[in-house]
């Protein structure tokens, strides 16, 4: 199945809270999705029709295959399930590990979308800023140096 398929697929079982449709199209979507297919993925995470589930489901691929290029885009989706209600427990944990990952490059895109002016999301800002300091300490010792961003 193509991308705009599977996210349909997972957008129908989302909405109809048909949880094996969901998750046995997701996992499909796991197993395939390329960078290619990053921006049907976050264009489908930033529908006004997307739902809390196909949120936490798409921060995944996402934030795994965009990294930290789509902070913009996954804070606001996280803001949303937040402003909804939801706990949001597998995208933070999602964005964990992509901080963990590369911690250079998310302090440094951290540090890009804090110096604009009224940003929106500097809590979640900070929340992931910690894990990115975690990572980079080794780093620093080894003569890499981070100017704070907060």
């Amino acid at each position: 199945m193509s991308i705009e398929t599977l996210l349909k697929v997972m957008f129908e079982g989302s909405v109809n809270n048909d949880v094996d449709v969901l998750l046995g199209s997701f996992d499909e979507l796991k197993r395939t999705c390329t960078i290619a297919d990053l921006p049907a993925s976050v264009s489908a995470m930033q529908s006004e029709q997307s739902v809390f589930w196909l949120r936490e489901l798409l921060s995944g691929p996402i934030t795994e295959l965009g990294g930290c290029d789509c902070l913009p885009v996954l804070f606001n989706a996280l803001s949303k399930g937040e402003i909804e209600g939801h706990d949001n427990d597998l995208f933070c944990s999602n964005l964990r590990d992509m901080a963990r990952a590369d911690p250079i490059a998310c302090w440094e895109k951290l540090e890009s979308m804090t110096a604009v002016p009224d940003f929106k999301h500097l809590e979640m800002a900070r929340w992931l800023l910690g894990y990115c300091t975690a990572m980079a300490l080794p780093i620093q010792k080894a003569n890499v140096t981070l100017k704070p961003c907060l």
